[in-house]
């Protein structure tokens, strides 16, 4: 069954809102560990893309 425009723009607009959500919740964390805790800002980027890459391993055994 294809999908009409109205259930795309449906589906997109719900994934828009969570990478609305998770983008805000990264701009705070690299705001905090660059001024707050005082990492480099390439130590943030480094840990933020290492933390994205152990993802898939660890959602694995519970299935999503």
């Amino acid at each position: 069954m294809k999908l009409s425009i109205v259930e795309k723009i449906g589906f997109g607009a719900g994934d828009m809102a969570i990478n609305v959500v998770i983008i805000a919740m990264q701009l705070l964390l690299a705001y905090f560990y660059t001024d707050i805790y005082g990492l480099s800002a390439a130590d943030v980027g480094v840990l933020f893309v290492v933390v994205r890459m152990m993802m898939p391993l660890s959602i694995r055994p519970w299935g999503f």
